[in-house]
């Protein structure tokens, strides 16, 4: 085979990035991680301020129960608050942010891996935060039945449907809508800020 002919048939070679492109691609990429940071400390403030509330609520409901079972359920949600708060302090955010003096390929790969972090919280968010707080509810709930001699009325219905429809919009919420989102994003990360 000619050299002419082996040019033609040799495959394009991508184009190298000029060095005024890796820097524009390196500062969006660390755009993107500072806004993504924002964001993880939004949620974690989103997260954190409800639980104390609902803690004091729950708590108060403790000291004034009727039955071991209302405290029992009580005490069940406000450990269930302070361990979703203690897991989201602790695991939340991840690995740590990677180092801006690193190469783009090497720091593109780090900010994905705080995305595949996230996803891999949010898609088990029903186990560490959904069904703690969902077993705390329905015994302190069931509780207030015994109270009343097994006798269910319809707030104690409402209650439970209210918990079982707040319980799947949480999961879908995080576990469908914001995992999905996550994708989309690790994905542009690992392909739209270049070599």
């Amino acid at each position: 085979m000619s050299d002419e002919l082996k040019e033609l048939w040799k495959p394009d070679e991508p184009r190298r990035a000029s060095e005024a492109e890796k820097e524009a691609i390196m500062k969006r990429a660390q755009e993107k991680l500072e806004k993504f940071e924002r964001r993880l400390r939004f949620r974690e403030l989103q997260e954190i301020l409800p639980s104390i509330v609902v803690s004091a609520v729950f708590g108060a409901q403790f000291v004034h129960a009727q039955t071991v079972m209302i405290k029992l359920g009580s005490a069940m949600v406000v450990c269930a608050c302070l361990w979703g708060a203690f897991y989201l302090l602790t695991r939340g955010r991840g690995p740590a942010d990677p180092d801006r003096g690193l190469p783009l390929a090497e720091f593109r790969a780090g900010v994905a891996a705080k995305y595949d972090h996230q996803i891999w919280l949010l898609s088990r968010v029903k186990y560490w935060y959904v069904a703690p707080l969902f077993a705390g509810i329905l015994t302190s709930t069931l509780g207030r039945v015994e109270a009343r001699g097994w006798k269910f009325v319809t707030k104690d219905w409402a209650v439970l449907a209210l918990m079982v429809v707040f319980a799947a919009f949480v999961v879908w919420l995080n576990e469908s809508w914001a995992v999905r989102r996550l994708k989309k994003e690790r994905d542009e990360v690992r392909a739209g800020l270049g070599n």
